[in-house]
């Protein structure tokens, strides 16, 4: 009965351990996914299974690069960004044109540029919004996840420009 007893405070003492390190583990991964993009978990079924799923892809990142550098996607692309831009004028460089455009700011700015864009600029929002997926983004994310660094990390986008009378962008 004594080694009954012993044996099970063995199993009940190594199954807590063992759910004490996944557990510690999978919040380390979730730190890991959160701040750097990197998911352990996955890594790690991949090495153990030998799964590498940028293998898989490979074929149709291959194929969508080949198609959008093509001479006839470029022109088409071009022609698509000068109907959308119309309203500006077009860069010409080295015998092709660009839309482009271009807004000066009121100060010069040189590098480091972060002690100045303390006056300049202003954050009015740092909560982020959940961003669900749709599977479109999904299979990307799968093809390019490999060659694109942090693919499905947030962004962040400008609420408007403040200009002076002149025209030239003083804070954003």
């Amino acid at each position: 009965m004594k080694e009954l007893l012993q044996n099970e405070s063995i199993i009940i003492a190594g199954t807590t351990v063992t759910v004490l390190v996944l557990w510690g583990l999978m919040k380390i991964n979730k730190v890991l996914k959160d701040h750097l993009d990197v998911n352990v978990f996955r890594n790690m079924v991949n090495f153990f299974f030998n799964r590498d799923s940028s293998k898989k892809y490979e074929k149709l990142r291959e194929d969508f690069y080949k198609g959008s550098t093509t001479p006839e996607f470029v022109d088409w692309q071009k022609e698509v960004l000068k109907e959308i831009y119309s309203e500006y004028p077009l860069l010409n460089l080295f015998g092709k044109e660009y839309p482009t455009l271009t807004q000066e700011a009121r100060e010069s700015f040189s590098y480091p540029i972060h002690k100045a864009f303390k006056g300049f600029s202003k954050l009015n929002n740092i909560k982020i919004p959940e961003f669900i997926i749709d599977q479109k983004q999904s299979e990307y994310i799968k093809m390019m996840g490999s060659t694109v660094k942090r693919p499905n990390m947030i962004g962040f986008f400008l609420d408007e420009f403040e200009l002076d009378a002149e025209g030239k962008i003083a804070g954003f």
